[in-house]
């Protein structure tokens, strides 16, 4: 087995009701709610984020001209394989 890798990756999708929401802003957050990174969401409502160090995060995610908004916050522990 190889060892984990120093870092995480996360990827996700963006959807308003039941459509992927491209070109959208998802922004990375520390636990002090600090910006850490920010992608927009490619064909399909999808992000990538990577090179991620054990830590808390959150992910967040508004869409201006409707007030749509979506917040999600996670864990990373030690070197685990996401």
């Amino acid at each position: 087995l190889d060892p984990p890798p120093d870092s995480a990756s996360i990827a996700g999708r963006v959807f308003e009701m039941d459509t992927p929401v491209d070109n959208l802003a998802v922004v990375l957050l520390d636990d002090k709610g600090e910006e850490l990174a920010m992608e927009r969401t490619a064909g399909g409502g999808k992000f990538l984020f990577t090179g991620i160090g054990p830590g808390s995060y959150a992910l967040f995610a508004r869409k201006e001209a409707n007030g749509f908004r979506a917040l999600r916050k996670f864990t990373i522990v030690g070197k685990e394989q996401l």
